[in-house]
């Protein structure tokens, strides 16, 4: 029943735009990685993934300094030997509490409309951020 009625709300999310990063949040073991990731696999063309908890030090140089959509687009195309149209494309962030910059990097790619962007993260280790 929570998947359901959270995909919905994801897919409602998407068809207002998905012009605002989408924040999966929740106590750790819940499922959020879970459905970030099939929605993303069902709704949109290509996905990229990203757990932070254990990502490589050339994925997190990405997000170091203020971010700059046309550079993080195109390094994460680079990055991961991809190209992406706008609108049917989506970045999962994962475990964004160890990449504290990678929030504010959805929140602008969101906005900036070529990448549709989704994060997960538990509340109890984003305090630690």
């Amino acid at each position: 029943m929570f998947y359901r009625k959270m995909y919905e709300r994801m897919k409602a999310w998407k068809s207002a735009g998905g012009r605002t990063a989408l924040f999966l949040t929740g106590a750790r073991g819940v499922g959020k990685t879970t459905l970030a990731k099939a929605f993303a696999g069902r709704e949109y063309a290509k996905q990229i993934f990203i757990d932070f908890s254990e990502a490589s030090p050339e994925v997190l140089r990405l997000f170091d300094g203020p971010p700059d959509p046309d550079g993080l687009v195109l390094q994460l195309q680079l990055c991961f030997r991809t190209s992406f149209v706008p609108g049917k494309n989506a970045v999962v962030f994962d475990s964004v509490q160890y990449c504290a910059s990678a929030r504010e990097a959805a929140e602008i790619l969101a906005a900036d409309g070529r990448l549709s962007c989704i994060m997960t993260g538990s509340p109890d280790s984003l305090a630690e951020t």
